[in-house]
């Protein structure tokens, strides 16, 4: 009475059933099967072996399997007579009692069977077998009728179980639809919602596989982007033009496409043989298709009604799902293009919410101002205790005159002076109302010392300049006066000095030329074959009268012989005469100019050494820079244009070489420089 009124499964009844007639009649096992005249078979759907003692029950048969009717006399009997049906054991026992290889392992043979008809809901026939040991059991009139009001029962029950079956179908069907909506609105991952869709429809709709399509970047063409039940080589090569496949058509027409048997529709791409029926329904989201969701089996007519309702409404929620975990993955591979370009931009980013407290830093204003992140991100702008560094770039800006941006300039000690200039711009948010305040940070400190360069230049230039035109002018007034009249010797002195102004004029601006030759990337070097060490010797000989005059020793240790190269001779020469005529120049009287040249390495090798005042270890690494000049109290009055040491260098690079210096203060310096030598040419080059 339990089993029949409440509400169980099909297969539970009937199981509950089989038990409670073996146990009741005392006989030794049931069998309930269901016969298919159509495809003429029978197929056992429930059954009950009465266990022995020390001996578990055995299998009688196997469940949900058919069996050729055509093997089994009984069950053709049954459809014949729909009657009741005894037999006994005999030589010729009926197939229906050939036992399971389980239930022949323990031995036991069926002496008497009575079989009944059952009918099952929507006029299917089928049969209850009675099994016992005992081939003189006897079924008696009263056994029989309870047997067959039994049936009578649970065949209603059955009809009243398959109406609950539809309703308990639908109810789970939005259950699970109710779950996977669940899953997928609050997952924002893409490729997690993908596969949770496709595993959640494959279970409620109970089908062999299931797959989602979306079309590509340009909306041309579709592509499997997560599958379940499929083969993994199909899922690589399904890949469909619009119009093209079921998918396509799904897609171009805009409509739910349903084939009941691919092997009838002459458009039904194979992919995978083992699809048998499909249904395919397109995917929305904002209005345009963006895809499909594919569902198949390996069962001809799989698909009804109720299974295309069920994905048209989840091929909505899928739709909406996907297009925000797409939108979704765009902002934060937005974002993350965003935070990296903050997080290596050169400048400086400073964001201040409204409450003026700091929210974002990023590494190069930190770096700038020598304050990790952590001291500077969440502080108030407004902290009295606020970093003296921190403070002078979030004080306020003033708004320029000409531009209308707000900037300022700032120099703080880190430990070094810098110079930064900031630009500031104000949030706004979506109300338009202000929600903070941006600021970015430019390290100016090279420019403004670029800058500080060129004014020290030109005030050093305008000397350089006017110093040898005084003297030029002096003594050229002297000579054009005729009175008093000068002697020869003091004449020539005259001349000589005038010719002397007249050369470091030309140098210098030679200097100035080169210089803007550079700056327009223009080195003109005439290559030909060099002799160096006859360079050397020149240069040597030039300047010797200005290290006599300075009271310097110039010593050149020259080999007797060097390799020649390829270059520009005078280009060369202006190399050496700078790096020997510094010497002598930054020379204390008394000291001592030392040139040397080696071969080593494939190269020669310049040594320009002295010991005079040195260089500062600080000013050593800015030597070749354009326009430095080393700020020593030990120079005293000796100073250049800050233009050769930079030309030189440029020089010595123009022929694939390297120049370098060291120097310790107040103990002299040593300026190298190598330059390749050619070459050599095989017989076979």
């Amino acid at each position: 009475n339990l089993a029949l009124g409440g509400g169980f499964e099909v297969d539970t009844i009937l199981t509950l059933i089989s038990e409670s007639l073996v146990r009741a009649l005392e006989v030794g096992a049931c069998v309930i099967s269901q016969i298919d005249p159509d495809n003429q078979t029978v197929t056992t759907i429930a059954h009950y072996l009465q266990p022995e003692p020390d001996q578990p029950a055995s299998v009688w048969r196997k469940l949900n399997h058919p069996l050729p009717l055509a093997d089994d006399s009984i069950s053709q009997q049954m459809v014949k007579t729909k009657r009741a049906i005894i037999a006994r054991a005999t030589g010729n026992r009926p197939a229906a009692w050939q036992q399971s290889e389980a239930a022949a392992s323990d031995g036991r043979g069926w002496g008497t069977m009575l079989a009944l008809p059952f009918d099952f809901p929507e006029k299917m026939l089928g049969l209850l077998e009675l099994y016992d040991p005992d081939p003189a059991r006897d079924f008696s009139a009263a056994e029989i009728e309870l047997c067959q009001k039994l049936i009578s029962r649970t065949s209603m029950a059955l009809e009243r179980s398959t109406l609950f079956e539809e309703p308990r179908q639908r109810l789970s069907e939005v259950s699970t639809l109710y779950t996977m909506s669940q899953k997928i609105a609050g997952n924002l991952n893409f490729q997690e919602v993908m596969e949770s869709v496709v595993v959640n429809l494959r279970q409620v709709i109970g089908c062999r596989g299931c797959c989602v399509f979306l079309l590509d970047a340009n909306k041309e063409q579709l592509e499997i982007k997560a599958a379940a039940g499929l083969k993994s080589e199909w899922v690589q090569s399904a890949k469909l033009r619009i119009g093209e496949g079921t998918a396509g058509r799904s897609v171009a027409q805009g409509k739910t496409i349903y084939i009941p048997n691919t092997s009838q529709d002459p458009n039904f791409i194979v992919f995978d043989t083992d699809v048998r029926s499909l249904m395919v329904t397109p995917l929305w989201a904002n209005g345009e298709i963006i895809g499909a969701i594919n569902v198949d089996d390996d069962k001809i007519d799989a698909f009804g009604p109720s299974q295309e309702q069920l994905l048209t409404i989840a091929a909505t929620q899928v739709g909406v799902a996907i297009e925000n975990a797409r939108l979704f993955a765009k902002v934060s591979s937005e974002r993350q293009q965003n935070q990296a370009i903050i997080q290596y931009m050169a400048d400086g980013l400073l964001v201040i919410d409204k409450a003026g407290t700091i929210i974002t830093c990023n590494p190069a204003l930190s770096i700038m101002l020598n304050l990790p992140l952590s001291e500077i991100i969440g502080q108030s702008v407004y902290s009295p205790n606020l970093h003296p560094h921190l403070a002078s770039l979030t004080a306020s800006a003033t708004r320029q005159a000409r531009t209308g941006v707000l900037a300022k300039e700032v120099t703080i000690e880190t430990p070094a002076p810098k110079t930064l200039q900031l630009f500031s711009t104000t949030m706004i948010d979506a109300n338009r109302e202000r929600s903070g305040e941006v600021r970015v940070v430019h390290d100016i400190t090279k420019e403004r010392n670029l800058e500080q360069l060129k004014s020290d230049f030109m005030s050093t230039i305008s000397h350089e300049l006017r110093t040898p035109l005084f003297s030029i002018q002096g003594f050229v007034q002297i000579l054009l006066e005729d009175e008093p009249e000068v002697d020869p010797q003091t004449r020539k002195e005259f001349l000589t000095t005038i010719h002397t102004q007249a050369v470091q004029l030309s140098e210098l601006v030679n200097n100035l030329l080169d210089l803007a030759k550079f700056d327009e990337g223009k080195l003109d070097l005439i290559h030909s074959q060099v002799n160096l060490l006859r360079l050397l010797r020149q240069a040597c000989r030039k300047l010797l009268g200005f290290a006599h005059q300075q009271k310097v020793e110039l010593l050149p240790q020259l080999p007797e012989s060097l390799p020649d190269i390829i270059g520009d001779a005078e280009r060369l020469e202006q190399v050496l005469t700078n790096l020997i005529g510094n010497a002598i120049k930054f020379s204390k009287a008394g000291g001592q100019v030392v040139v040397t040249a080696t071969v080593t390495h494939g190269e020669i090798l310049v040594e320009v050494k002295d010991n005079g005042v040195g260089i500062p270890a600080e000013a050593l690494e800015h030597i070749f820079a354009r326009y430095y000049q080393v700020n020593d109290r030990n120079r005293k009055g000796a100073r250049g244009s800050g233009l050769g040491l930079h030309i030189a260098k440029k020089i010595v690079e123009g022929h694939q070489g390297r120049i370098w210096a060291e120097s310790i203060s107040g103990q002299g310096s040593t300026f190298r420089f190598s330059l390749p030598l050619p070459h050599l040419k095989t017989d076979n080059s």
